[in-house]
């Protein structure tokens, strides 16, 4: 693949697909466990690798781009599961007003 249409494949397409897939993997992420969560985006990614390493041509770099792409919608949700709650109102920082 020559290198002046790798920006497309890898800005454009990646955020088309990873924005089109993010919300309906969120709604899949609610009502799945974790471990299948988890299985389902490395196989994803496995497939992305693959599909990437197996051929440099245009159409098949942009087919390993949106299964990469899938796989940050797929995987984002799981690592969110892990990522602590906010804290409460009551521990937020709240601005302080200008002195006078």
């Amino acid at each position: 693949m020559p290198v002046a249409p790798a920006p497309v494949a890898l800005v454009v397409a990646m955020n088309l697909i990873y924005s089109l897939s993010a919300y309906p993997l969120g709604k899949l992420s609610d009502r799945m466990s974790h471990r299948k969560l988890l299985g389902f985006g490395l196989v994803v990614l496995i497939a992305a690798d693959l599909v990437l390493a197996a051929n440099d041509q245009w159409g098949v770099v942009l087919v390993g781009a949106a299964l990469w792409a899938y796989t940050w919608g797929s995987l984002k949700h799981y690592s969110r599961r892990w990522s602590p709650t906010p804290h409460p109102p009551i521990c937020a920082v709240r601005p302080m007003a200008p002195s006078t």
